[in-house]
């Protein structure tokens, strides 16, 4: 209308598109937050070097409890490509761009990104809808592991810097298969 008040021919058109869709379009990020980096981790409990972690952990160069952001990990909010910011220590910060998704038969969650900066380093992420996530970060080039988990008992999640040296990691073994004689 000629008052303005035809709110119909007054939507843009990309408006008319969120009209089918689920969320709301006055949800959707800005189009400058759209390429910033998700974060895993929302919020950063005390460092602790001088104690053990809690039960059923696995052993620790340090570790202190984190709350994760598991909206971050419903299905379909990250995206192949998508970045991930890792916060794991106020001094331990990595990047991971995603670049694979799966869901298994079981519902079960998986994302896989590259470590930014470290041709070898990745993140595995696994979760479900209603159960607990695990996170696993290896950096080969510097030697590291960490993972972020929680105990069974607890809602509370950890982020562990892994020591590596206390892992019950079997050692090297002859193979049980011994070579073929035949190819030399």
């Amino acid at each position: 209308m000629e008052n303005g008040t035809d709110y119909e021919t007054d939507v843009p058109e990309d408006d008319e598109e969120d009209a089918d869709n689920d969320v709301p379009a006055e949800t959707d990020p800005p189009e400058d937050e759209e390429d910033a980096p998700h974060t895993l981790l929302t919020d950063t409990g005390e460092e602790r070097v001088d104690t053990e972690p809690p039960e059923n952990l696995p052993p620790a160069l340090r570790w202190r409890t984190a709350e994760l952001n598991k909206s971050l990990l419903r299905k379909g909010k990250v995206k192949e490509g998508d970045e991930i910011k890792l916060a794991l220590f106020p001094d331990t910060e990595y990047d991971a761009e995603i670049d694979r998704i799966t869901e298994d038969v079981n519902g079960i969650l998986t994302y896989r990104g590259r470590i930014k900066d470290y041709q070898f380093g990745y993140a595995i992420i696994t979760t479900s809808a209603d159960g607990p996530a695990v996170v696993n970060v290896r950096i080969p080039e510097k030697n590291e592991m960490f993972r972020i988990m929680s105990t069974a008992d607890r809602e509370e999640y950890y982020v562990i810097e892994v020591d590596r040296e206390k892992l019950d990691i079997l050692p090297p073994a002859e193979p049980l298969i011994p070579p073929d004689p035949n190819n030399d």
